[in-house]
């Protein structure tokens, strides 16, 4: 089955976003709106942009990665892995964090894990009170298939633009990938 993607710019055509006239931008019930004010151009409109879309792909690309999890396996279990391919080496402290939760939590947690053979544990050589998590080989594996259902289901939803528009969405990510890590880098000294 086919999905069809609607440009940003023919969004304005779903009767379900059009005022209707009756509406004020910003009327004091709700506060004003981010499309409200924004140049339908420049720079405020690709902030709105990317704080509108981002996180709706975000949710459905995790959605779909959670679909392809092996049976069983939670959702915090998941999340987990996923934190610990980002940053290997992390600690049960990191863990809790990103998780919301209390250290031995995440520790009871971590320890399933390690039991099946999911993520691998040693003690930090330096600081021998910290341990360091890394993904196991098989930990590694099961991420990977679920990656691969999302790059499936991503793949579907591009595939019907054209390839002008697929170059685009690249690029851009890309440009905006590299302004964030820009930004987020720390300032040299």
């Amino acid at each position: 089955m086919q999905t069809s993607v609607t440009p940003p710019d023919l969004e304005a055509t779903d009767p379900a976003t059009v005022p209707d006239g009756s509406e004020q931008a910003g009327d004091a019930e709700r506060g004003p709106r981010p499309d409200d004010a924004a140049p339908r151009g420049g720079a405020d409109a690709a902030a709105a942009a990317i704080l509108e879309n981002v996180p709706l792909v975000m949710r459905s690309i995790r959605g779909r990665m959670r679909e392809g999890r092996p049976a069983g396996m939670s959702v915090a279990q998941f999340r987990t892995l996923l934190y610990l391919r980002r940053h290997p080496g992390s600690g049960l402290s990191e863990i809790a964090d990103h998780l919301g939760t209390s250290v031995p939590a995440a520790s009871e947690l971590v320890s399933r894990l390690v039991r099946q053979d999911l993520v691998e544990r040693e003690t930090d050589p330096v600081e021998r009170r910290r341990i360091r998590l890394t993904l196991s080989a098989t930990g590694t594996s099961e991420l990977d298939q679920a990656q691969l259902a999302a790059m499936a289901w991503l793949r579907n939803l591009v595939q019907d633009l054209d390839p002008e528009r697929q170059r685009a969405i690249t690029d851009a990510l890309a440009d905006l990938r590299r302004l964030i890590l820009a930004a987020d880098a720390p300032a040299a000294t």
